[in-house]
């Protein structure tokens, strides 16, 4: 029987599933620099323990795959720390989701330009400018802390956990054809070029350098399992990598040029076009065997989530478990307009701000039971008498 174990983490994501031929997979491993305290096992850098990872049960002398959602420092930064921990080939494979890379214009290079603006704007002290260093960063630290990194989307199946599973987000990248991911694409393009306009910015601004990085970075994405073709990346070259990256990203003969922009409004370029844009790409999968598979949304909007049930044309089924999108937040009406259900929900929550209003309540008629995976020392008390909602009181929850 497949095991799989949500860590609380605060606000964050932290998830094992233990797979019946003695292996594993971590499906993201981060936890947020604003998350609340949680107790004092359950922060990442107290789950690093030498070039292992002791979760519980311990994942170490095991082969163990690594899952990246998307680069979001609550999803991410425990990849991060393995990094920076000089722990190398600590996971067999890493799975991360495609990117087009083809141009300037696709969305990958779209969002490297994206990042160049935001980390420059910002420098490195906010956590926006974290968010964009951690996405660029993703794909080369992900080939660093793992054995092998590939790119996957819908319809991909990875052959060496051994049970049966499925990709279902993000779309398979439109190679010339009318795919699903062409107008999320040119969404995307459109919402770049309004910006560059409104700002008086020209189109061709940051290319050079979004190129150079993109140069780098065409070195991991697009490949997946089924499309093995690619150099083989020491660990030289993926240092080298890295090392580039934060050169660009740090140019100080840039900044005078960004401190001289009157921009209209960056924080609106972060909170409604780049971070939904790396939401909506988030890696969604579903794994195990009919009667105890889980569905794992990550952090893409409701439409988004409405477009992969479309496109894998998931109606009237009934998982063991889901795990909801965006901490509870989204994709529980779109799962009920598709008549998608499970035995139990696990909103793996925790907030990082005061102000947040809790889990979307929707999930309650998803599934009888949903776990809330929290800091409950100091949230608890708002959804304690709301009936359907559980409070694990340790580390982590399991279901067998």
């Amino acid at each position: 029987m497949m095991q799989t174990t949500f860590y609380n983490v605060g606000h964050g994501e932290a998830i094992f599933i233990e797979l019946d031929n003695g292996g594993g997979i971590v499906r993201d491993f981060g936890r947020s620099r604003h998350a609340k305290r949680t107790h004092n096992c359950c922060c990442p850098s107290s789950m690093l323990g030498g070039c292992c990872v002791p979760m519980k049960p311990p994942i170490c002398c095991r082969k163990v795959d690594a899952v990246l959602s998307h680069a979001h420092e609550d999803h991410f930064n425990g990849f991060k720390l393995l990094y920076d921990n000089a722990c190398k080939n600590v996971f067999e494979n890493g799975y991360i989701p495609w990117f087009a890379m083809s141009d300037l214009d696709a969305l990958g290079g779209i969002l490297i330009k994206y990042s160049l603006l935001l980390y420059r704007y910002y420098s490195d002290s906010s956590i926006i400018a974290a968010h964009a260093k951690h996405w660029l960063l993703a794909a080369p630290v992900m080939a660093s802390v793992c054995k092998k990194l590939w790119c996957v989307c819908a319809g991909d199946q990875v052959r060496s956990w051994d049970v049966p599973n499925k990709i279902l987000w993000p779309p398979r990248p439109s190679q010339g054809q009318p795919q699903p991911s062409q107008g999320h694409e040119d969404e995307l393009q459109k919402k770049w070029s309004a910006y560059l306009d409104k700002n008086g910015l020209p189109d061709n601004f940051l290319s050079d350098e979004a190129e150079e990085i993109q140069a780098i970075l065409k070195r991991f994405y697009g490949t997946s399992p089924g499309n093995p073709q690619r150099d083989e990346l020491s660990s030289e070259k993926v240092d080298q990598a890295i090392t580039t990256i934060n050169t660009v990203l740090t140019r100080n003969e840039s900044r005078a040029e960004f401190s001289a922009l009157k921009w209209s409004s960056p924080r609106h370029l972060y909170y409604k076009k780049y971070k939904p844009s790396i939401d909506n790409h988030s890696l969604i999968f579903e794994i195990g065997e009919p009667g105890n598979d889980g569905l794992f949304l990550s952090d893409a909007h409701d439409q988004t989530i409405k477009k992969m049930l479309t496109l894998n044309t998931l109606n009237d089924k009934q998982y063991k478990f889901i795990k909801s999108g965006h901490h509870g937040n989204r994709g529980a009406k779109e799962l009920l307009a598709h008549n998608v259900s499970g035995d139990v929900v696990v909103n793996c929550c925790g907030p990082a701000s005061s102000n947040w209003k809790g889990p979307d309540d929707n999930y309650l008629r998803v599934s009888k039971e949903v776990v809330v995976c929290l800091d409950w020392n100091n949230n608890s008390k708002k959804w304690q008498n709301k009936k359907g909602y559980f409070h694990p009181q340790e580390c982590y929850f399991r279901i067998p």
